[in-house]
């Protein structure tokens, strides 16, 4: 009987020790996020250099949603606004289908955190990929 609760209030402690961590692994990834409209900035400025300094990396951008739908190949797509007095400037940002349920919830307007790589940057449109959602 010892040694059973033992096992049980290690594995309990493991339990919180993973649930504090991954809830401060998230609290330091969304607060890295960097702006929509700041980072945009970056990348209409000098796209060249932009896409230089972080492509193929890991980007977490934070921005509210302006558009949900899919993408040319039919994957899911969520386009985050990138400057407000300009509807064309935008961060078009590529999900795998597996993520569809999750982008089912998403609504025009929310603020959303994303983790995403960098595939192009243009003037207007930046492309990200591979997004993942930082969960709250």
């Amino acid at each position: 009987m010892k040694k059973n609760f033992g096992l049980l209030a290690y594995m309990t402690i493991l339990a919180i020790g993973l649930a504090f961590c991954s809830s401060a692994a998230i609290a330091a990834e969304r607060s890295q996020a960097a702006d929509s409209y700041v980072l945009h900035k970056v990348f209409k400025d000098n796209p060249f250099a932009a896409e230089e300094k972080f492509k193929g990396q890991r980007i977490v951008v934070k921005g509210p949603v302006k558009k949900i739908g899919r993408g040319f190949g039919g994957q899911p797509e969520i386009s985050i606004e990138g400057n407000k007095g300009n509807p064309f400037d935008t961060f078009e940002c590529e999900f795998d289908l597996s993520l569809a349920s999750t982008i089912a919830k998403v609504n025009k307007g929310d603020t959303i955190y994303l983790d995403c790589i960098l595939k192009k940057a243009s003037g207007a449109v930046v492309r990200l990929t591979d997004c993942k959602f930082v969960d709250d």
